[in-house]
């Protein structure tokens, strides 16, 4: 089931996923720049939470998509 690329194509050439992709996007440029603001640690904390978000996003849609 992990190789089976025709069912993963199916399910993320979506209009849903697609969408959870773009506010993943927009998520992580906002929070890029807001925590970009503080020095030495603002970075790293941005890229180390929009990461968690972003996967925990495409997860949940793609376990919502039925095939």
């Amino acid at each position: 089931d992990a190789f089976n690329f025709s069912d993963i194509f199916k399910r993320i050439f979506t209009i849903k996923y697609f969408s959870g992709w773009a506010a993943a996007t927009v998520y992580t440029g906002f929070l890029n720049i807001i925590l970009g603001l503080v020095p030495f640690v603002g970075g790293v904390v941005s890229t180390t939470l929009a990461g968690i978000t972003s996967y925990t996003i495409y997860g949940n849609m793609y376990k919502e998509i039925k095939v």
